[in-house]
């Protein structure tokens, strides 16, 4: 079971990524339709460091053990499906819009701005799956640590249930 002061610490954070979030995709609807941008929005740059420390430190302690293949499967499984979903839909996405508009010589703010949501959105999916999910860290009866997806304790060869 996570430490509950730690996972209470998590929601400012989660907070912090949900406006970051709702921020960056503002800025980005806003290059598709000519907004103006003030400059200040250029700080989310700042915010994904903030956001995005606690959610490596966390995310590594969830998966810890884990096949790397399986980093995000694991580090969202207590999120809803649809948030999972969103994970890989705003991946791609940033990456399509990183290329055309650099091959298309769009406005930067757009490409700043689909990488701010993947960011910001990909911290707030994590510290949410966090925040839902009862086992981080996994023992065998022996009192191994062992990967939170292993159905065998690899020191000893103990079988795991749950």
């Amino acid at each position: 079971m996570p430490n509950k002061t730690i996972v209470a610490l998590l929601f400012p954070v989660m907070c912090a990524a949900a406006i970051g979030f709702l921020l960056s995709a503002y800025v980005h609807v806003g290059s598709y339709a000519g907004l103006p941008i003030p400059p200040l929005f250029m700080s989310l740059h700042m915010g994904i460091f903030i956001v995005w420390l606690p959610t490596v430190l966390v995310s590594n302690q969830m998966v810890d053990g884990a096949r790397r293949k399986d980093f995000w499967r694991i580090a969202l499984r207590g999120a809803p499906e649809w948030m999972q979903k969103g994970f890989y839909i705003l991946f791609g996405y940033a990456i399509l819009n990183f290329f055309a508009s650099f091959v298309l010589g769009l406005n930067i703010m757009r490409a700043f701005s689909g990488h701010w949501m993947f960011f910001y959105g990909t911290a707030f999916a994590v510290l949410y799956s966090a925040r839902h999910t009862q086992v981080w860290q996994r023992r065998c009866p022996l009192g191994h640590k062992v990967a939170v997806d292993a159905t065998f304790c690899e020191t000893c060869g103990n079988r795991l249930v749950d």
